[in-house]
């Protein structure tokens, strides 16, 4: 099951440096990195169904595309699972809240009423919001990068994106002002790694609330059943304690 923690705490300059050198911070980066295709993928393809499943429906073959499109969301939260186990520090299960039927269509209606499911359309349609961060986070690593390494092929210009249709250029032509390029492509990094790590943390947390296996909610209200007390029980317990008393244990006429 996923374990709670503490947020990330406001950022300093000791938490700044510790980002560079704590795995977890790699491993988040590579989570939100892996996010890009996997979001588009994602996107394209659920959207795609559920948009021609809705549109079908009253034919009848949109009600095959919804179903198979869900049971195919199941499979993507089981590999997401294992994906957030793998790089986020979480140890995720699978979920069992699926009812156990015997006929086929109570199987597959077993599927449409199991709270994981929805939970986990809701984690795909979620997922595509890291994906459009983690594009912002790549420029910026790519930018810092660019930075860091001007000392070796200055002259050069570094672009920062655009405005006004215009491209944002630091022309880079001098020794002093690539050493410059250098301390603020540090620093860029030092804080891009922390932004990567509180992302890494909010992606973690949703995978907990939308991924992590529920218990059968009909099982343990069956277990509550039989365990409950019967009064009438007790009753004729106490009645037959009564007329046919036990031994006494105090001391007897026998005893010197």
């Amino acid at each position: 099951m996923g374990t709670l923690e503490r947020p990330p705490s406001r950022p300093t300059v000791r938490g700044l440096l510790a980002a560079t050198v704590d795995r977890q911070t790699y491993k988040n980066l590579a989570y939100l990195l892996l996010a890009i295709p996997l979001g588009f993928f994602y996107a394209t393809l659920v959207g795609f169904a559920l948009v021609f499943g809705l549109l079908t429906f009253v034919v009848g073959i949109g009600v095959v595309i919804l179903f198979v499109t869900l049971i195919g969301v199941r499979l993507v939260a089981r590999f997401e699972r294992w994906l957030a186990n793998a790089l986020l520090g979480t140890t995720l299960e699978a979920p069992n809240d699926r009812a156990d039927v015997e006929d086929t269509w109570g199987d597959l209606a077993s599927y449409l009423s199991a709270v994981s499911t929805w939970r986990a359309l809701g984690f795909v349609q979620l997922k595509f919001f890291f994906t459009i961060v983690a594009i912002f986070l790549l420029f910026g690593l790519w930018t810092a990068l660019d930075l860091l390494t001007t000392p070796a092929r200055y002259p050069v210009g570094v672009e920062f994106g655009e405005m006004n249709d215009q491209p944002v250029i630091w022309s880079i032509d001098t020794m002093p002002e690539a050493a410059l390029a250098v301390g603020v492509g540090v620093v860029l990094a030092f804080v891009l790694l922390t932004i990567t790590n509180v992302l890494g943390y909010f992606a973690k947390r949703m995978a907990i609330a939308l991924l992590d296996g529920p218990t059968v909610e009909h099982q343990t209200s069956s277990v509550g059943d039989d365990t409950k007390p019967d009064p009438d029980a007790s009753t004729d317990a106490q009645a037959s304690a009564d007329t046919h008393p036990g031994p006494e244990t105090g001391i007897s006429s026998a005893d010197p």
